[in-house]
C-alpha cells in the first residue's frame, strides 16, 4: 500500500515538472526500507537510462564517503570531492538520464 502511494506521489510529481520529495517520520518505520523498494522499481523500469543514487547522509564523513564509492565506481578520482559533486550532479541533470538521489539518515 505504501509503495503504490509513493509510486503515485512520484508519478504526480514527475507530471507537475516538480524533482523532490521528502520522506519523513520516526526512526524505525521502515522509510529507508520503503526508499529503497522504490530505487529497485526504478532501476527496473529503464535500466539503461535510469541510474539510482544512495547517499548515507548521517553526517559529514559519511555523506563524502557515499560520494567517494560513487566516484570510484565510475572511475573519477577526485580529490575537490565538494566540486565534483556538484559537477556531477548537473551533467546527469543536463543529460536525457532519469537519475534518483536518496539521502538516507538526513537528520
Amino acid at each position: 500500500v505504501l509503495f503504490n502511494q509513493l509510486n503515485e506521489k512520484m508519478n504526480k510529481l514527475n507530471e507537475n515538472g516538480k524533482r523532490f520529495l521528502i520522506l519523513h517520520g520516526t526512526p524505525g518505520i521502515g522509510k529507508s526500507t520503503l526508499a529503497l523498494q522504490y530505487a529497485r522499481y526504478f532501476k527496473e523500469i529503464n535500466p539503461n537510462q535510469h541510474i539510482v543514487l544512495w547517499i548515507k547522509a548521517e553526517n559529514e564523513e559519511s555523506f563524502l564517503e557515499s560520494f567517494k564509492d560513487i566516484f570510484k565506481d565510475i572511475d573519477l578520482n577526485k580529490t575537490d570531492y565538494n566540486k565534483e559533486i556538484c559537477d556531477q550532479i548537473n551533467l546527469l541533470a543536463k543529460d536525457n538520464t532519469s537519475f534518483l538521489i536518496i539521502y538516507d539518515n538526513v537528520e
